[in-house]
């Protein structure tokens, strides 16, 4: 038992969240429920909020992936997914005056009754009214334990012809049910020295709908990727591709890319492939010029020209691999600024403390380079961590 995530194992419904940070990660922000709720991960209690909740779910998805016709029946807006119509009908539920933590009393009995209504074995009643117990003595304390409970958020969802249903719904706790972008970009875990429960690839930029390239490049580079054949081990074989026949053994680069330590004077124009712009710019860029080590943390132009090194390099490995007709082993990759789909805040991911991710990072290889084309490639590559396989052994 985890203390603080007491309370989960009486919710209706327990999703993770694509909570990133753990300023998100509290009672004012429901527990990662006002920032997206990922169905990768979800747990559903054999109870009637559970069943209410996934009837109109279903009733949802239906409506606009079966009932509308808006493009050809084989294709999909973006947007029609499981995931987005979970969130609309959680959110669009009526939120009820019901709250465990509340310094409310009649807050506190109303979230009791609805969790004692779905709670029905005499066993998990007995839990139940232990851990109501317990919140009550950690409610008059105000302790930190009582702070760091998750809570449950109490609903009602209006069915046609039916009564309204009441049901609760809580998250995973995102340090051990842990998201792609704190898995795999900010190696959280691994630095902190905890074991996730699971581990949902997320935040990764190497999909497409011929297959999931991104899920399992993230997942081989971690050793957690089991189901390739034999042949793809093999100094020989067939590998991903019937091309890899021609290659024979490996070539791995050892070292780091970039010497971190030794000045590196550099124009700052070089950051980029092509200087746009007006000529008050274009004369600054190029008189700008000084060690890159020194310019700010999080600055987009650092990344570009230090990334460059590590481009050249691996460019050059790969032209000596395939000479060589060996397969490349690709290095650790080292990013200096993260990649999202939306703002960056000096680098990072927003609300993301430094602590929690420094810069410079090992990043993902999706991260740096485009994974669609290169597995179509007649290079053939492996992860950084390939030789650390047992099955290479």
């Amino acid at each position: 038992e985890v203390a603080s995530s007491q309370l989960l194992g009486f919710a209706d419904v327990v999703v993770s969240s694509d909570v990133t940070n753990g300023l998100a990660d509290t009672d004012a922000r429901w527990w990662g429920m006002q920032q997206e709720m990922n169905t990768g991960m979800l747990l559903l209690r054999s109870s009637p909020g559970s069943v209410a909740v996934c009837e109109a779910w279903v009733a949802r998805m239906q409506q606009e992936m079966v009932s509308i016709s808006k493009l050809p029946p084989n294709m999909l807006q973006w947007w029609s997914n499981d995931q987005t119509f979970f969130n609309e009908v959680i959110h669009r539920s009526q939120k009820l005056q019901a709250d465990l933590k509340s310094l409310n009393a009649n807050n506190v009995a109303a979230a009791s009754a609805v969790l004692r209504q779905h709670t029905t074995l005499p066993q998990r009643r007995s839990k139940l009214d232990e851990t109501l117990a317990r919140m009550d003595t950690l409610r008059a304390g105000r302790s930190r334990d009582f702070v760091e409970t998750r809570n449950l958020v109490f609903r009602a969802l209006s069915r046609p012809g039916k009564p309204a249903q009441t049901f609760s719904i809580g998250t995973f706790p995102f340090e051990v049910f842990a998201s792609g972008h704190t898995f795999f970009t900010q190696s959280l875990q691994q630095r902190l020295g905890i074991q996730p429960v699971a581990v949902h690839t997320t935040f990764q930029f190497g999909d497409t709908a011929e297959f999931a390239w991104g899920k399992r490049s993230r997942l081989r580079e971690r050793l957690m990727w089991l189901v390739d054949n034999e042949s793809y081990y093999a100094r020989r074989g067939p590998g991903p591709d019937p091309s890899e026949l021609d290659y024979s053994g490996f070539l791995a680069l050892d070292g780091d890319l970039v010497d971190l330590h030794a000045p590196l004077i550099r124009d700052e124009a070089s950051a980029s492939v092509k200087l746009e712009g007006g000529e008050p710019f274009l004369a600054a860029s190029l008189k700008a010029r000084g060690d890159v080590f020194q310019m700010r943390e999080g600055d987009p132009n650092k990344h570009l020209i230090l990334d460059s090194f590590q481009r050249r390099l691996v460019h050059n490995a790969l032209a000596l691999a395939r000479a060589m007709r060996r397969k490349l082993i690709f290095p650790k990759l080292q990013c200096w600024s993260d990649r999202y789909w939306n703002t960056l805040v000096n680098g990072r991911f927003p609300d993301v403390r430094p602590e929690n991710h420094p810069l410079p990072f090992h990043c993902p290889f999706d991260h740096l380079y485009d994974l669609d084309k290169w597995v179509h490639s007649d290079a053939p590559f492996r992860e950084y961590s390939f030789l650390d396989i047992p099955r290479v052994r």
